[in-house]
């Protein structure tokens, strides 16, 4: 769903194994495959932690494959499809689906209902991945699942029809990110960068001692820069969009081409992106929707569209919350005009 182009040192050609680069610092890389897609991890430190790269990198492998062990809906032995197989009523769930859904909750209040993990089902029953929103057909409505704490019979659960199938692959990349990321910060590094599926967390500087640099890939075309994020902050983006995927996100996405979210919790940012490219480029003219990102702390959100006027053409929309971030727009830099 999303595609967000590194810059500077982050577009080096990454290797999948885990690399130690010797230089006044010690600079760590892993990566692989997880989740259907790959990741890159990026950690510079004044001197070396006390663990090997190769148990470093192996225990990143290993928590993110945990991650999609709980999330994924292509292993019927995961958590989630147990869940969407459950007869019963009341589901106990685990720690991690419980902060998920915490989560996805509150992205669903924010977008006013447009992320919303039940309807994504709705794309594989069309078999092309356009939509059938016939509500004969399909009952959804994340409003329908509810959550619990504390029951009898276990710590967290939800309550949920029977009918109602999840699919929280709009959110669940992000906690992974953030996952890994509270992991290594644990060894204090200078730097850190969690990349997932283009999706990354930052925080310090880079092996050059320099604020990263964050770069969102123009979708019309691939391989070039449109806007650039610089920060020594610790920041998460997210970006969504169809150019790489094809359709795949339900809902009603006029104009736009791509919306990217930065906040400080991966997590938020990922499921955010999903609802606000559903949402589309009236985004600007919510205030209520505005108010309540700036006071979720939500740092910023990148809007991508396509000029309704005479031209034609794609135009950006930025609402930045946080001023010390650095946004640079490298083209496309009209603002949109909506007649």
């Amino acid at each position: 769903m999303s595609r967000t182009a590194l810059l500077a040192t982050l577009l080096s050609a990454l290797s999948f194994s885990c690399q130690k680069t010797p230089s006044k610092s010690t600079y760590i890389e892993c990566s692989g495959r997880v989740m259907g897609t790959t990741y890159h991890i990026k950690l510079v430190f004044k001197t070396a932690p006390d663990t090997s790269v190769n148990n470093l990198c192996t225990h990143i492998q290993e928590l993110l494959s945990r991650v999609d062990s709980v999330f994924t809906t292509f292993k019927e032995s995961s958590e989630l499809m147990q869940i969407n197989r459950s007869e019963s009523d009341t589901i106990c769930v685990s720690e991690w689906m419980w902060d998920v859904l915490k989560k996805a909750k509150l992205v669903h209040w924010l977008t006013h209902g447009a992320f919303d993990p039940t309807v994504a089902p709705l794309v594989s029953k069309s078999g092309t991945g356009s939509p059938l929103l016939n509500a004969d057909t399909f009952l959804t409505g994340f409003n329908r699942v509810k959550l619990y704490d504390n029951l009898p019979q276990c710590k967290h659960a939800i309550v949920k029809p029977e009918y109602l199938l999840l699919d929280l692959n709009g959110i669940s990349k992000g906690f992974g990110i953030q996952l890994v990321f509270e992991s290594v910060s644990a060894l204090s590094p200078q730097g850190i960068m969690v990349e997932v599926g283009g999706d990354l967390k930052v925080a310090g500087v880079n092996k050059n001692d320099k604020p990263w640099k964050i770069g969102i890939e123009d979708p019309l075309r691939p391989g070039t820069i449109w806007a650039i994020i610089k920060t020594s902050d610790t920041v998460s983006v997210a970006t969504s969009g169809e150019y790489l995927r094809g359709e795949h996100i339900i809902g009603e996405k006029d104009s736009i081409l791509l919306v990217s979210v930065i906040s400080k919790d991966a997590a938020l940012a990922d499921g955010l992106a999903t609802g606000l490219y559903v949402l589309g480029c009236s985004i600007p003219e919510d205030s209520t929707l505005l108010s309540n990102l700036k006071a979720t702390g939500i740092q910023a959100i990148l809007l991508l569209c396509m000029d309704n006027s005479v031209r034609k053409e794609p135009c950006s929309q930025i609402a930045v919350f946080n001023k010390s971030l650095e946004i640079e727009v490298i083209k496309y830099r009209q603002a949109c005009r909506y007649e």
